[in-house]
């Protein structure tokens, strides 16, 4: 038989699993390992983007947490090569820009030690 904290305690991991920010990040996990004091690890989606130049697609982050307690968060989106490939900081929109490589980068707001990256190829029309 459960008791009320037992209850509460599995609803608690159930919402830390289940939460999502007002930005549509999704919570991935509760991760057992912690690279910060909130987040373990960012997964972003897709993993690689293999683009045209002139195409868009929009990439999106998942948080694995170190509790089980939901956290809000919020990711800002970089590119490591503007030249080939740039995204909003904000909505994940990625253009491709020029032929090349480059990486994608998401960064928990607040804590820039704890990031997910896509690989971005952009190949000529």
């Amino acid at each position: 038989m459960k008791t009320p904290a037992r209850r509460l305690s599995l609803s608690l991991v159930a919402i830390a699993v289940l939460a999502c920010d007002s930005a549509d990040q999704e919570i991935a996990a509760v991760a057992p390992g912690c690279g910060s004091e909130n987040f373990a690890e960012v997964v972003v989606t897709p993993a690689s983007l293999l683009l045209l130049v002139g195409d868009s697609t929009v990439v999106t982050a998942k948080a694995a947490l170190c509790s089980t307690l939901p956290v809000p968060f919020a990711v800002t989106w970089s590119s490591s090569n503007q030249a080939v490939a740039s995204v909003d900081s904000l909505s994940g929109r990625v253009r491709a820009l020029a032929p090349g490589q480059g990486t994608i980068i998401a960064t928990i707001v607040g804590d820039s030690l704890v990031k997910g990256a896509a690989a971005v190829q952009v190949n000529a029309r």
